[in-house]
């Protein structure tokens, strides 16, 4: 079909010349299939690139679980013998909240006194001679029998772990 709409084919130019084609050789490459892998035994690169995986897949997972022991170690409360051992005595009042909550913080402890509203005693576990009711600012409250220290408020992991930790 010939006419004013033919179309006309028209040759494209070559391309030009890439930078990269002006570069000097590369040396040539080791074969990309095989490769010594940790024991000097040949496998293929996909089984080693398998292997790395697995051992920083191991060596994350140790951190892990070592960070995750060094947290628990720093942040626990420390257990009611540590506390007991060193002449710690708590003295908490019925009804008080604030002693409530140190019970959270204390599973187990057994070296308490837990006064009524009125100022009787409601449940003596405290080895020696007991605090009197009177003389007591706020609760709950933290007598040392060994060293003569006092402590009153709510004491939270830190403080008890640092109390637990004196000589």
């Amino acid at each position: 079909m010939e006419g004013p709409f033919t179309p006309e084919v028209v040759p494209t130019p070559p391309p030009a010349p890439s930078i990269l084609s002006y570069a000097e050789p590369v040396a040539p490459r080791l074969p990309t299939t095989y490769y010594p892998g940790p024991a000097g035994e040949i496998g293929t690169t996909a089984e080693n690139v398998g292997r790395l995986r697995l051992a920083q897949a191991i060596i994350l997972s140790v951190g892990v679980i070592l960070l995750i022991v060094v947290i628990y170690y720093y942040t626990r409360a420390p257990s009611s013998g540590d506390l007991a051992q060193k002449g710690w005595t708590v003295y908490l009042r019925k009804g008080c909240g604030a002693c409530d909550a140190q019970v959270k913080h204390l599973a187990g402890f057994s070296s308490y006194v837990v006064y009524g509203p009125d100022g009787t005693v409601l449940e003596n576990r405290a080895k020696g001679a007991l605090v009197p009711y009177g003389t007591i600012k706020g609760f709950p409250h933290w007598h040392n029998s060994s060293t003569g220290e006092v402590r009153t408020g709510l004491q939270d992991a830190a403080a008890l772990k640092v109390m637990a930790s004196a000589p």
